[in-house]
């Protein structure tokens, strides 16, 4: 009898168990197998959310009680984003024919570089550049590039019409919800969460882009009073790379210390550029955003450093720049589902979650609905997001 009864409560736990392990596997085979679906779709929902956010920002500026219309700050916010890519297509490809023009001397320095280390490492002859270059298989690498090429332009396009159909089809967003959520108590609780996602993400981002930006500046100044070619480029290479969490501070350093290198072909010029550029990162990174961030995302570094390497590993590229995000919103939505609230305790910093307890029938009652992103408020005639009251 003993072992009768003791059975069921010894298999729940395998069987909760396997459970676990299927979801797991499916979701990840699934982010896997449609990431040609997926990643356009979400680099498409985070520019959709930055355009609202710069809008209602645009709209805040009005003077005295005259402010632009919603769809007016919309159509700024959109141009100016665009606006945004275009300087970095453009600097990108202006900058490509730039090297190309300075490859010779590149080449003469590296080929130095080459003969000095190979004397230091006592080989008896040094490779030359033009042998590594021959070593690489032009036959496979070509197509590759091509095709990186090609799929990203299409990926472009992909993105730009999923954003322009989401910003048409935005007003009606808050409608949808209310009619898919019958129960008030229900609906304001997925508010709370909408309210708390595009309030986390819009703190990472602003603060992310401020601080991404300081650093480019300062890696700008160093590389123009060092003489570093293309210190533009550089600039605004470290300004992207800034958003990904930690290894892309340290290709802020490598990558136009390893170019002054080239350029120079002498250690000193190397050392100039790299010692400011990684006193730069670590002070904005270590000591300036962790105190403009304070605990508003209360996310753990090991947990940001594991989803950096799932991500990325997952999505490539876009997953590294998208990783936080995705972590932020799945930690949060874990903080409001009783069953998940000791997942989001392991993501977190030091424990403590921060929840909005809402009182019953508030939402029956006519209380203000939280939050600031475009789907947690009811849209104004004029279609703007309208502030709780």
């Amino acid at each position: 009898m003993a072992a009768g009864t003791g059975g069921p409560w010894t298999t729940r736990p395998i069987f909760i168990t396997a459970c676990w392990f299927l979801v797991i596997t499916l979701t990840l085979t699934g982010l896997i197998l449609g990431r040609d679906f997926l990643i356009p779709l979400a680099v498409a929902l985070i520019v959709w959310y930055l355009i609202n956010a710069l809008a209602r920002g645009v709209k805040r500026l009005g003077v005295g009680r005259i402010t632009l219309p919603y769809p007016l700050c919309l159509a700024i916010s959109a141009l100016a984003i665009i606006g945004f890519f275009l300087i970095i297509g453009n600097t990108v490809s202006s900058n490509i024919i730039a090297v190309a023009d300075s490859a010779p001397t590149y080449e003469r320095n590296l080929q130095q570089l080459i003969t000095h280390t190979a004397e230091w490492l006592g080989m008896a002859e040094a490779p030359t550049v033009t042998s590594l270059i021959r070593s690489i298989n032009l036959a496979e690498v070509v197509p590759r590039i091509a095709s990186s090429i090609s799929g990203f332009l299409a990926d472009a396009g992909l993105v730009l019409a999923y954003i322009l159909f989401l910003l048409f089809e935005q007003s009606v967003f808050d409608r949808k919800l209310k009619r898919f959520i019958h129960n008030p108590d229900r609906e304001e609780q997925v508010r709370t969460v909408l309210a708390r996602i595009s309030k986390e993400i819009e703190t990472y981002i602003w603060i992310k882009t401020v601080t991404s930006a300081m650093t480019a500046v300062i890696s700008y100044a160093v590389l123009i009073m060092v003489g570093v070619d293309f210190a533009a480029f550089w600039g605004l290479v470290i300004f992207l790379l800034a958003y990904i969490p930690t290894i892309g501070s340290l290709l802020g350093i490598l990558f136009p210390a390893l170019l002054t290198l080239l350029q120079f072909g002498e250690l000193e010029p190397f050392l100039l550029v790299a010692v400011p550029l990684a006193v730069a990162q670590i002070i904005i990174g270590n000591v300036v955003e962790p105190r403009m961030m304070g605990r508003s995302l209360n996310l753990s570094p090991l947990v940001v450093m594991v989803s950096l390497v799932l991500w990325s590993v997952i999505w490539g590229v876009p997953g590294a720049f998208l990783c936080v995000p995705i972590t932020v919103i799945f930690m949060i939505v874990c903080t409001y589902v009783p069953s998940m609230r000791g997942v989001a305790v392991l993501l977190s910093n030091d424990g403590s979650l921060e929840t909005v307890e809402r009182p019953a029938g508030a939402a029956a009652r006519g209380a203000a609905r939280p939050g600031t992103g475009p789907l947690t408020r009811p849209p104004a005639a004029d279609g703007t997001p309208t502030e709780g009251a």
